[in-house]
């Protein structure tokens, strides 16, 4: 599988983490594309040991004039635009890479998710925008038209070779003049704006599980229908750690902090 991530040093043990549990629940060869602009290969060699071989790091260099007034924050530097302009930095010879959030544990086989047909699409992901409410609101907010998806992009499966033929790099940075004022999550915002009526929607609670989307689904269901440890076991294979509540802080919430602490990188 083709792996990318966006990262800076400060995420480098989440990083080691994620790519650690992927390489365990996911045999062969991979090769994990980092996009960074202070990351050095002599950091990546200080994780090795963690991490086995057969998985290739592979730096990749990103020209961050292009996102010259693109809107930033503490919580969103401009590494998470990275994945909108993936098709044009990593190899041509690669149609397709996975992109996955550094704050993530990976707990089984993802080959099924790596290999979904794109049926034309540009991405596949998963949504936790479930009320019609906030569907409504988000669409409104940035501006999508009528039938767009708001994903999340922590887990993207992205079709690089179509995006080489008909991505714009104008309609992106266009579209974030703007609404650069009005974009509360820019990367995920900017996606599912301009490309949501061209994403294939998987199952969220296999693909990209959540504490806000175990809260979410406990409220509506009780007894044996709520979703515990045992749940998680049988049926996640991505665990995605959003928001503020990471499980390396000593205030998190919930009951997914063991599947990081598995794979734990100090």
């Amino acid at each position: 599988m083709n792996i990318l991530t966006a990262i800076n040093k400060k995420y480098l043990p989440y990083f080691a983490a994620m790519v650690r549990s992927f390489a365990d629940n996911n045999p062969g060869e991979h090769t994990v594309y980092i996009a960074t602009k202070e990351v050095t290969e002599a950091d990546l060699e200080a994780y090795r040991p963690y991490i086995p071989g057969r998985v290739r790091f592979c730096p990749v260099a990103f020209c961050e004039d292009i996102l010259e007034g693109a809107p930033t924050e503490k919580r969103w530097p401009k590494e998470i635009y990275y994945r909108i302009f993936a098709a044009e930095y990593l190899p041509e010879s690669v149609d397709r890479v996975l992109y996955l959030d550094s704050d993530i544990i990976v707990k089984g086989d993802i080959s099924g998710l790596y290999d979904i047909p794109f049926e034309d699409n540009f991405f596949v992901a998963t949504t936790n925008v479930h009320s019609p409410f906030l569907k409504w609101f988000l669409r409104v907010k940035n501006g999508a038209d009528r039938g767009t998806v708001y994903v999340n992009t922590g887990v993207l499966l992205m079709n690089l070779e179509k995006l080489r033929r008909e991505q714009s790099r104008e309609e992106v940075l266009g579209y974030i003049a703007r609404r650069k004022f009005f974009l509360t999550l820019p990367d995920q915002d900017v996606i599912s704006t301009l490309y949501g009526h061209k994403i294939k929607i998987e199952d969220g609670y296999v693909y990209n599980l959540n504490e806000r989307k175990i809260r979410g689904w406990n409220r509506r269901h009780r007894g044996d229908g709520k979703i515990g440890k045992d749940w998680v076991d049988k049926r996640a294979k991505i665990i995605h750690y959003i928001g503020r509540n990471k499980p390396w802080k000593e205030k998190y919430r919930g009951i997914l902090k063991p599947y990081y602490d598995a794979y734990r990188v100090d």
